[in-house]
């Protein structure tokens, strides 16, 4: 070979590389298996996941720094910016999931593996999500890059309509190739987001059995309880128990203070009427469903109600006023 042929054959080859290459270029999207990829079973009813649960879904490949791949963990990987096999933490359920963007969001969801693409997502495929206004993304939903290949998970509004955070499965390719969280920049605009960290528009969407947490009530120590029968003779009158209790307790004649108030929290009788002769007074937190506290008239030596008790509140002061009254009666000399 001679010498001008030994140096051109170096060149030759490139350009013969290059051409190759051109016609059909690899396209790599940080985030998308390349299709056509295996997807998630259509078949199988979907399964109810709450707001909570699909970030703590999450969160797990977060803590884990889970390694992007194109495909289950152990199989071969068809992108070329990552190992020819995907080797990661191993994990029974996470396994058979790719754990690329679109498997990430399916494991959060907790949709079939290994997974769908972004293709099979809102706005593209409406058969398990759909579109929803920017400004009313929850925990939980999602946003789809409008040009296809990459989507990433919705966590939580730092400035609503401003500023969020997400979470994602980038890329062998990126600077976090592994599952993460970002704050970022947005811009609401109908269903798009602009997302200053990604440098793009996504379309916001909602997995279709995803539903809100559950509210806890929360229960009072007390809650639905009843309050003490009438005390010893020196006793006080029980009290009502709050979140719904009763309050008929009364203090026994010779009683020091009249009965507690009527539990709050709705449903509780008025206090039971102290009638005891020691001259202490009663309280007056005590309050029926019907409304005000129960008036008390503690200027004379004995506590109990007053007369002007309205309808639906707790009179038993009253019969024992008129029993002390009978009783002087009877006992009044004649003349």
């Amino acid at each position: 070979m001679s010498l001008r042929a030994l140096l051109l054959a170096p060149l030759a080859a490139a350009l013969l590389g290059s051409i190759g290459c051109s016609g059909a270029p690899e396209r790599h999207d940080e985030g998308e298996g390349i299709a056509p990829e295996p997807t998630g079973s259509t078949s199988e009813p979907l399964t109810t996941v709450t707001r909570s649960e699909a970030i703590a879904n999450a969160e797990q490949w977060v803590q884990a720094k889970l390694q992007y791949c194109q495909s289950p963990n152990g199989q071969p990987d068809p992108d070329t910016a990552c190992s020819s096999t995907c080797q990661r933490e191993s994990n029974p359920a996470w396994d058979p999931y790719r754990s690329d963007c679109s498997g990430f969001v399916s494991w959060a969801w907790e949709l079939p593996a290994p997974g769908r693409v972004t293709s099979t997502f809102a706005p593209f495929d409406t058969t398990v999500s759909n579109t929803i206004q920017c400004a009313d993304l929850e925990p939980g939903d999602a946003a789809n890059r409008d040009s296809g290949g990459h989507i990433v998970l919705f966590k939580e509004w730092v400035t609503p309509g401003t500023k969020a955070v997400f979470i994602e499965e980038p890329g062998c390719s990126a600077s976090e190739p592994y599952a993460h969280e970002f704050t970022s920049d947005v811009t609401c605009s109908g269903t798009d987001v602009d997302i200053a960290y990604e440098g793009t528009t996504f379309t916001t969407i909602r997995y279709d059995d995803i539903v809100d947490d559950p509210v806890d009530a929360g229960t009072g120590d007390d809650g639905g309880g009843s309050a003490p029968d009438a005390g010893a003779s020196s006793g006080d009158g029980g009290g009502g128990g709050a979140g719904g209790g009763s309050s008929s307790g009364a203090g026994n004649s010779g009683g020091d203070v009249g009965g507690g108030g009527g539990g709050t929290g709705g449903g509780g009788t008025a206090g039971g009427a102290g009638h005891g002769t020691s001259g202490g007074a009663a309280s007056t937190s005590g309050a029926d469903a019907g409304g005000a506290p129960v008036a008390w008239d503690t200027s004379n030596g004995a506590a109990g109600c007053s007369v002007g008790a309205t309808p639906g509140r707790d009179v038993s002061g009253l019969g024992a006023l008129a029993l002390v009254g009978l009783a002087l009666v009877r006992r009044r000399p004649r003349r």
